[in-house]
């Protein structure tokens, strides 16, 4: 937590060359569908917290990713 709590906006740069890259990986049919759904929890985790509307921190945007997908907060935790 408190290396996700230290990002601010100069590392949004690279956060989104990674956004992009996860988006990529996101779509391989090739990987095993449970790790596909981790890398989408994470997408879209990672969406939310990049998003300059939206005033999430990391463990908001887990949370709201997590409950998009039906989840609660243990999986929050996990993205």
């Amino acid at each position: 937590d408190s290396v996700l709590n230290a990002l601010d906006y100069k590392d949004f740069p690279a956060l989104h060359r990674a956004q992009e890259k996860i988006a990529a990986s996101s779509k391989d049919k090739k990987l095993d569908v449970v790790f596909r759904s981790r890398i989408t929890a994470m997408l879209g985790a990672l969406n939310l917290y990049l998003d300059p509307e939206l005033s999430y921190g990391w463990r908001e945007a887990s949370l709201v990713a997590s409950k998009s997908l039906g989840q609660g907060i243990n999986h929050a935790r996990n993205i």
